[in-house]
């Protein structure tokens, strides 16, 4: 069998440190980078523009796109339209309308385009969905956080953006679990702490119904938090940790109840390596749940958009 070919677009740490190796690992094959930047050391075939690339590659290759987001739909607009399949970072677009098109492109073309949502790839996000699916009439509460010291330097966050990059770049994981989960709730209130520092700022969200509470709190700032807690009542719950992280590695399941708390320690699989061995047969079988998943995150992140942006303007 053929060694399966990939061509990356963007090429920063993400790639160097968590993609190149997963494909390495896999025995796949490397036909080419897109990049602007002056590479040196490196032996794959270097593209200055996407255009050489998608003229140069082999037919079959399989683009993984890791620029910044707002570059996503441009890109990926130009490799549907070439007959290429395609995985693109998270989050996959910045609007609703842009994943829209692309849905119609792939459907005309009959390819893929894949969001890189690489914690779904986990055993913890599987031991979540069973807990959930047990006990979620039961669940009164979800405190879903992540929390990072500081954000990597010399990247596109540090750069003016027209988008709010804690909410598309690390608050997407935490609005793609409530949508992954099904649940139906109404947007409560937003809370943006710190919102003038771009080094200390933290998001706090809540979503509701009669039942049922969605706590999401990310950003960057002080310790680093990130764990999905489910809640029956306070000294009763559920904690997975740390959760949205796609990197080998321990991870925990904490079950407590009123007479003890039981720990399972485990360890976990590169995501990345997980995701990257899918092949392209079974993203085909599950193209329409995926969309209807990615329309209602866009959905949800352009609506937190614009209270966030309202607070920020005030």
């Amino acid at each position: 069998m053929d060694k399966q070919k990939f061509c990356l677009v963007g090429y920063g740490s993400h790639s160097r440190k968590r993609i190149i190796p997963a494909l390495s690992k896999l025995n796949c094959e490397i036909v080419g980078l897109v990049s602007k930047k002056k590479l040196s050391k490196i032996n794959y075939k270097i593209y200055k523009t996407l255009e050489l690339a998608i003229k140069n590659v082999p037919k079959n290759t399989i683009f993984i796109i890791n620029s910044p987001p707002d570059k996503h739909f441009e890109q990926a607009h130009k490799l549907l339209n070439h007959n290429f399949n395609i995985i693109i970072e998270k989050p996959i677009f910045i609007r609703l309308d842009q994943l829209k098109k692309i849905e119609k492109i792939s459907n005309l073309k009959n390819k893929i385009y894949l969001e890189a949502m690489m914690y779904k790839r986990s055993k913890l996000y599987k031991k979540l969905l069973e807990i959930w699916k047990k006990n979620q009439r039961s669940i009164r509460k979800i405190d879903a956080t992540f929390i990072i010291p500081e954000f990597p330097k010399k990247t596109f966050r540090s750069k003016k953006i027209n988008y709010p990059v804690n909410l598309y770049d690390i608050g997407c994981y935490l609005i793609d679990l409530k949508n992954s989960l099904g649940l139906n709730l109404m947007f409560h209130e937003i809370k943006i702490l710190n919102h003038k520092s771009k080094s200390k700022e933290i998001v706090k969200i809540t979503f509701k119904r009669k039942d049922l509470e969605f706590k999401l709190s990310f950003g960057v700032g002080g310790n680093y938090r990130n764990h999905v807690t489910m809640y029956k009542n306070k000294k009763n719950y559920f904690r997975f940790r740390p959760f949205f992280f796609g990197r080998s590695g321990t991870r925990k399941f904490i079950e407590k109840n009123d007479k003890k708390t039981n720990t399972i320690s485990f360890q976990e699989n590169d995501s990345f390596i997980n995701l990257y061995s899918e092949t392209v047969s079974i993203h085909s079988k599950n193209r329409k749940s995926r969309f209807r998943l990615m329309s209602k995150n866009l959905t949800d992140l352009e609506f937190i958009s614009k209270q966030y942006k309202n607070i920020i303007n005030h």
